[in-house]
This record gives structure tokens, C-alpha cells and sequence, in this order.
């Protein structure tokens, strides 16, 4: 076979198949089965009203494939995300730098480390005051 692009959109591998051998690694068991007798039976067959029958087919599993493959990674960097304690990506975040009013009404920086903002503007890159 003659190798050629992954069939998932952002994969850049090389495969031979439908897939690289990651991603079809990745498969469920079942659909990669289906995939694999799709591809046989088409090799085999004669009849061209049957192969382009069978491309059609083709068609469809691959694309549940990737549909199947995405869902997974989703999942799964959810699943990392929740357990590195990394917060959703549609919750709105709080600069760092930003100047942020402490306790006593006074301007500070870096969430309440007492650093006013002119200190953090006059500050070398060591961290040390000027």
C-alpha cells in the first residue's frame, strides 16, 4: 500500500491504512475489525456497482471512526484536566499582573503578595527592588 495521511483531520503521521498506527491502535476493537473487512472486501470484489458500494460503506465507518477517536480524546483530557486540577477552558481567568485591591484598599499585584504595582514596575529581573 502506498503510504499517505492519517484520516483524523489535525494527524500529520504517516499510515498506510486509514489510519496511522496510533490512532488505529486507539480504535475500539469492533470498529477497527469493520474497517479492515471493509478494505478486504473491496480489494476482492469484481462487481463495480459492489465496490462502489462497499467505498460507501468504507466511507461511513471511517468517519464514525473519527468521530469515535475524537469524543475519545475529549474525554480524556477532560479526565487529565480534572485530575491535574486545571480549570475549564470557558471559565474566565484572572491575570496574574493585573493590579488587584487588597484588604486595605491599597493596589496590589501578583493576588495579595504585597508588592504594590510601582514596586513590581521598578523591579529588576532578578526580583529584586531598584
Amino acid at each position: 500500500m502506498t503510504p499517505h495521511r492519517c484520516a483524523m483531520p489535525d494527524c500529520c503521521n504517516d499510515a498506510t491504512g486509514i489510519f496511522c498506527a496510533d490512532h488505529y491502535f486507539s480504535l475500539p476493537a469492533k470498529d477497527a475489525r469493520w474497517l479492515v473487512r471493509l478494505q478486504i472486501m473491496i480489494a476482492r470484489s469484481d462487481d463495480a456497482e459492489l465496490k462502489g458500494h462497499l467505498r460507501e460503506q468504507l466511507h461511513g465507518y471511517t468517519q464514525q471512526a473519527v468521530r469515535t477517536l475524537t469524543a475519545q480524546t475529549e474525554v480524556r483530557e477532560t479526565l487529565i484536566e480534572r485530575h491535574l486540577g486545571i480549570r475549564d477552558r470557558d471559565r474566565p481567568r484572572v491575570s496574574v499582573a493585573a493590579p488587584v485591591a487588597n484588604a486595605s484598599g491599597n493596589s496590589a499585584t501578583l493576588a495579595g503578595h504585597g508588592f504594590s504595582a510601582h514596586e513590581t514596575a521598578h523591579s529588576n529581573l532578578d526580583g529584586e527592588l531598584r
